[in-house]
């Protein structure tokens, strides 16, 4: 799976979410981070600039939507065949068969998001989240953790906090 613009915080989070569940992730960005170098070392395979040899071995290529169609790894992906999919899309994908939290609203998402993972991690369960920026407590914007997903699905159904709306 090839992940184009990587190095941002919503791609950053999702490339560890797919590392961690074990998938062989590659991905591409303008440039180079310290997240991109601390994903090399969790397993990213990392090119910088974008390119279209990046996504020659890739099955799906994953993008998000501040990327434009004629990004020469998206156009090569297409050309190719490629199967490509909105960022949106893959977390829906992976989280549509976990049960669990969802922060929404106009503002306070993130905040709320990282306070409701650590308070979790506080109380003794492990959970994966996925957030919008990195939060030093929790040590990275996404952690995928399987046991804990498999207790979750007996005893947590779909809960949404709705933060704000306008």
């Amino acid at each position: 799976m090839h992940l184009i613009g990587v190095a941002g915080s919503g791609m950053s989070g999702l490339a560890l979410l797919l590392i961690g569940m074990g998938h062989r992730v590659s991905g591409c960005d303008r440039v180079t981070s310290r997240e991109t170098e601390r994903m090399q070392g969790m397993g990213l395979t990392f090119s910088s600039p974008h390119n279209e040899e990046s996504i020659v071995d890739a099955d799906m290529v994953v993008y998000s939507s501040a990327i434009r169609a004629e990004n020469v790894a998206l156009a090569g992906a297409r050309k190719r065949g490629i199967n490509c999919i909105l960022r949106a899309e893959c977390l829906a994908a992976i989280l549509g068969t976990k049960k669990g939290i969802v922060i929404s609203g106009t503002h306070g998402k993130t905040t709320t998001s990282a306070m409701s993972a650590h308070l979790l991690r506080r109380g003794a369960v492990n959970p994966s989240h996925y957030v919008g920026a990195e939060i030093p407590v929790l040590g990275a914007n996404a952690h995928w953790e399987e046991e804990w997903l498999r207790e979750m699905r007996v005893m947590v159904h779909l809960h949404c906090i709705v933060q704000s709306m306008r």
